[in-house]
């Protein structure tokens, strides 16, 4: 599951990535707030996850959206339960061009 991660978009992944992080942090408190892993991937696993996208007419598949709410918070799940999550990069890299567009204006 880390490499179809890391086969994602930079932008979704370090999004994805800060995001469980910030979960993972969330559970350490589950004795105070209730919010174990199980929890906040129910809660979130919909939000975090889209269905797959099906095709479109009347004799297309069909997504059954309550077996695949049940993937997307299983999905999420398993990520928040990694120890070995890679670190979410929160800042862009560093960009000399536009730093000197500013500082000779």
């Amino acid at each position: 599951m880390l490499s179809l991660l890391q086969s994602c978009p930079d932008s979704n992944r370090h999004t994805f990535l800060y995001i469980l992080h910030h979960l993972q942090r969330v559970s350490e408190k589950q004795d105070i707030n209730k919010m174990s892993l199980m929890n906040l991937a129910t809660v979130f696993g919909p939000s975090l996850l889209r269905p797959p996208v099906v095709g479109l007419g009347y004799n297309g598949p069909t997504v059954d959206i309550s077996q695949e709410v049940v993937v997307q918070v299983q999905v999420v799940f398993c990520y928040l339960q990694c120890n070995n999550l890679p670190e979410a990069q929160t800042s862009l890299p560093h960009d000399t061009d536009a730093e000197e567009e500013t500082t000779h204006m």
